[in-house]
């Protein structure tokens, strides 16, 4: 870069010195961004409402450690008790946020400044981060092109507004960190410590990127074997790779979890030592020998880590979820929507699915393209190719896939730009195919494009071919009502449920969350899998006739039930079971152990009390 600037005519010279840094660059793209978010929720609160259970039980759990819950207490003492649902989730999310909760509390903004600031903090992280991948592959242009598309992939950006306090955003900005730092491990060992820093604490905010870390280790592993090039750098990664995930089990993890299959544990930590040390070994001492002996060195290490894991953990190889019991699978985890492949998604929301699917596809034809010619390429391609054919399994994987798209397609669109600009011709008609390529790469067109399709084959097909119907809320019911007042999140709701003596309270399964949020209630479940047998019960309850729901109640020692009337979750639980105990309350008739509380003015929750 520095030949580059020094053939420049003296005024080129002087006015690219003048030009503000790819940094300062990214602070003014976040910074309009993130203004426009919060003046937009200080004048208007309702517009970043959503109910997210994971959000609603986070701000719980924090709310639980700054009254003195203990660090490695992770379990929610209020759901399914006496015994409470243990966690899998990590306390380096709840310690930032519990941070800006009692700074707010100081300073009379409460729970409002972590629900705000914290998601719009980490999209500076994942901004700088995309624009960093960019510049590690095609230089300045690209990365200011990438923060430009940033701001229109709506997944992950999504993750990133206001309310969204869950782990992924903080994980996915992570590890987009974690990409950046691997593409320069050629610039000094420094760079390998942080990709293997960035791996280490991306499992421990959660472990579904294990997949990713895999094969960006992988990835790394194999380039080195292939060229030997940057063999402390290598070491410094693997070192690191391997000691960092069991020093953050230890400092954050639950000691009742020590081999869990869900969450950073011995089980995962164990390994990675096993094959993080060895990476450093390899890279140290074969650096200078021969390819076959760095292939067989980390064929040796790998094949050792491996072997190690299957035999202590054997139960941990059929995933995360490879301990539920077929009734749990099939009652709750069916029904996830973020738990389902790609194909269930496309089935009950082909639109959204094209959306997301559409920019994937036209960013890894790009990867692979360069990946042909770069070696560099290497590392998001690969990635890339992963995250996409995870979302067969699960689409939880598509934000992290979108998420690395973003610098790719910037790539691609700052090509184009630099080509068109370099030829001759009016400035429109240099402009069109740098306009193209920008709405080939972004998901809003294909999401038109995909909801023009669906309505030309509902009209050629006379409606035989249509989108599947969906079981909705009466729109009668909701069409006046704000996002928190469907969803029973309110402040009308809030006070009819702390105006209530303390109990325990059954809901449908994913207004648990709300519920905890709202009051000093205890529920018998949420959407939470590790309390599989409180799932079942709190879904049985619900969609079985009264009777046998009256069974499970007693054995719970339930106080009350609880309905939102008009959401969807609701509506769906109705569609399901039409004799349920649930439909047969929402229809006006309630079975004689059971008393309706009265309800609040403004609020759709209804309330029973049980009768014992």
């Amino acid at each position: 870069m520095q030949a580059e600037a020094d053939t420049l005519p003296d005024g080129a010279a002087s006015l690219a010195a003048r030009e503000p840094s790819l940094p300062a660059i990214t602070v003014i793209f976040w910074a309009a961004f993130a203004v426009a978010v919060v003046a937009a929720r200080i004048l208007n609160p309702v517009l970043f409402e959503s109910q997210d259970p994971d959000s609603f039980l986070r701000i719980v759990q924090v709310r639980d450690l700054v009254a003195g819950q203990g660090w490695f207490d992770l379990v929610q003492h209020r759901m399914d008790p006496p015994a409470g649902a243990l966690l899998q989730w990590s306390r380096l999310i709840d310690a930032p946020l519990a941070f800006l909760v009692m700074v707010g509390r100081a300073i009379g903004l409460g729970e409002n400044l972590a629900l705000t600031f914290w998601p719009v903090l980490l999209l500076l992280g994942l901004m700088g981060s995309a624009a960093a991948i960019a510049k590690a592959l095609a230089g300045r242009g690209a990365a200011i092109a990438t923060l430009i598309l940033v701001l229109f992939f709506l997944d992950p950006l999504i993750v990133y507004l206001p309310g969204d306090i869950d782990h992924h955003n903080a994980q996915i900005a992570v590890m987009m960190a974690t990409v950046a730092f691997a593409l320069r491990m050629r610039d000094g060992a420094l760079f390998g410590l942080l990709a293997g820093a960035g791996s280490a604490l991306t499992l421990a905010i959660g472990l579904e990127m294990l997949p990713h870390v895999v094969v960006l280790g992988i990835a790394i592993a194999l380039r080195f074997a292939w060229t030997g090039a940057s063999a402390r750098s290598v070491a410094a990664y693997g070192a690191t790779i391997g000691i960092l995930p069991g020093a953050l089990y230890i400092l954050s993890g639950s000691p009742a979890a020590a081999m869990a299959c869900d969450s950073l544990s011995y089980a995962f930590a164990t390994p990675l030592l096993i094959a993080g040390l060895g990476l450093a070994a390899v890279a140290l001492i074969t650096s200078r020998l021969g390819r076959g002996a760095r292939i067989a060195g980390l064929i040796l290490a790998g094949a050792a880590a491996v072997a190690y894991f299957a035999g202590i953990t054997p139960q941990c190889l059929g995933g995360p979820y490879g301990q539920l019991s077929p009734e749990v699978k099939a009652a709750f985890l069916d029904t996830v929507s973020e738990a389902q492949p790609i194909w269930g998604y496309a089935e009950r929301e082909p639109v959204g699915a094209v959306g997301s699917a559409g920019p994937l596809i036209v960013a890894l034809i790009i990867a692979f393209a360069h990946a042909r010619r770069e070696a560099i390429w290497v590392f998001p391609a690969s990635l890339l190719l992963l995250a996409t054919a995870l979302s067969f399994y699960q689409v939880r994987t598509l934000p992290f896939a979108s998420a690395l798209a973003i610098p790719v397609v910037g790539v691609w669109v700052a090509d184009i730009y630099a080509r068109t600009t370099a030829r001759s011709g009016s400035r429109v008609r240099r402009a069109i195919p740098v306009v193209a390529a920008f709405l080939v790469a972004i998901p809003f067109t294909w999401l038109l494009a995909a909801w023009g399709g669906e309505e030309a084959l509902a009209a050629l097909s006379n409606g035989r071919i249509a989108p599947a119907k969906h079981a909705d809320p009466d729109p009668a019911l909701v069409k006046d009502l704000t996002p928190a007042q469907r969803d029973c999140f309110d402040k009308n709701t809030a006070a009819l449920l702390s105006g209530l003596p303390r109990g325990l309270v059954l809901t449908p399964l994913f207004y648990g969350s709300t519920v905890l949020m709202l009051s000093d209630h205890s529920v018998v479940a949420g959407p939470y899998h590790r309390n599989g047998q409180a799932i079942l019960d709190a879904i049985n309850a619900m969609e079985r006739p009264p009777a046998e729901a009256k069974a499970i109640i007693d054995v719970r020692g339930v106080d009350y039930v609880a309905i939102c009337s008009v959401s969807k979750e609701s509506a769906v639980a109705e569609y399901k079971a039409p004799e349920g105990l649930l439909s047969e309350l929402l229809a006006g008739r309630p079975p004689n152990w059971l008393r309706p509380v009265q309800s609040a003015p403004g609020s759709a929750l209804k309330i029973w009390r049980v009768v014992k």
